[in-house]
């Protein structure tokens, strides 16, 4: 055999022994934290399904591989497959089981502990880490939740894979793909009684509804828009807020009264639910108006006080505060015009998307 195909062969068995599994762990982080940070892909289909797979078994799976690095089988199975040998004394014959090699088979946990395992701790994490990030500059938000979920599968993937490369070969957990597809067919086309087989039929087809169910009701809210008031529908959102002694934004407190030439602060907060990225603009207004009644109102005149645009992602949300200093007198409406991707040449609150609007009683300096 040449140098060359035993260098190959060297570099199949290196890459044979990867951990397979960490590395289907490592890329799902990936993906995930990926698509949360990316304002094109953030709230897509994609992303929600690699979310909850990610959220529901990545942290614990990536833990409990750390934790336990070796191979396991359930007790029976340990004592039914380690032999024992006979050890002869003078006249007397005990049988005594090798300690040495049962021992190494239960430093592991088999694939279904480690299923369970990973469900359950994945649980567990998830709040300890919101309540983590609550004391935080940064807060409880989507992103800085998946990121440091990130971060800790990383790190538990690298411990585990450090731990379980530094085991002999035949020690390390594998995950028996061949042995869990051969139990699977056996179950199916060579069950033990035919009652066995449509049991075993059953459990399936159980299984895939459940699946199916549970990716439907993830992904059909963003890829059915508009259906009824699920969260797929489809809407933007324009408020108008101030700031409170405490700092906090509140839609409350707006200015009742100004004196000509005096300014007031706001802010106007925008979210988008469009399932797409959308481009925004909001223009100010300021209006003289004839009432006639509370409905039935007439512009008298108007003028724009400015405006200004931002580009947002499915489901975030912008806040903008600027000051807002009117330039009629007498009872003033002032109107925030929202306008998703172009403003026509003459704003209005009837060719807006959507307004908000407070009435500001500039006062004459006279009176």
């Amino acid at each position: 055999m040449s140098n060359r195909q035993l260098h190959r062969d060297h570099r199949w068995w290196r890459l044979r022994a990867v951990p397979v599994d960490l590395v289907g762990i490592t890329a799902l982080t990936i993906c995930t934290v990926g698509l949360s940070l990316f304002p094109g892909l953030r709230g897509t289909a994609l992303h929600l399904v690699a979310g909850v797979l990610f959220v529901l078994f990545a942290p614990g799976y990536a833990f409990v591989a750390a934790l336990f690095p070796a191979a396991g089988t359930s007790p029976t199975a340990q004592d039914a497959s380690v032999p024992p040998t006979t050890t002869e004394t003078a006249g007397t014959d005990s049988s005594v089981a090798h300690p040495a090699a049962a021992a190494s088979r239960r430093d592991g946990i088999d694939g279904l502990e480690r299923l369970i395992l990973s469900a359950a701790l994945s649980v567990a994490l998830v709040p300890v880490v919101g309540v983590g990030l609550h004391v935080t500059p940064w807060g409880i938000q989507p992103e800085t939740v998946t990121v440091a979920l990130g971060g800790l599968v990383l790190v538990g993937t690298g411990v585990a894979a450090i731990r379980r490369l530094r085991l002999p070969p035949e020690d390390r957990f594998r995950v028996p793909y061949r042995r869990w597809l051969a139990v699977a067919r056996d179950g199916v086309v060579h069950p033990p009684t035919r009652v066995d087989g449509v049991l075993n039929i059953i459990v399936i087809i159980a299984v895939v509804l459940a699946v199916s169910t549970i990716t439907v009701a993830v992904v059909a809210p963003s890829a059915i828009p508009g259906e009824g008031s699920s969260p797929g529908e489809q809407f933007s959102g324009i408020a108008l807020l101030t700031e409170d002694d405490d700092g906090d934004l509140v839609a409350d407190g707006y200015p009742t009264t100004l004196a000509p030439g005096d300014s007031t602060t706001l802010v106007v907060g925008l979210d988008n639910h469009e399932h797409r990225p959308v481009e925004y603009s909001v223009v100010v207004l300021e209006q003289q108006i004839d009432r006639h009644s509370e409905t039935n109102v007439t512009v008298t005149e108007q003028r724009e006080l400015e405006r200004f645009e931002t580009e947002l992602a499915h489901n975030e949300t912008w806040h903008h505060r600027h000051d807002v200093r009117p330039t009629m007198t007498g009872e003033v409406r002032l109107v925030w015009a929202l306008y998703l991707d172009a403003v026509p040449d003459d704003p209005s609150t009837d060719t807006a998307a959507d307004d908000v609007s407070i009435w500001v009683d500039v006062t004459d300096s006279d009176g």
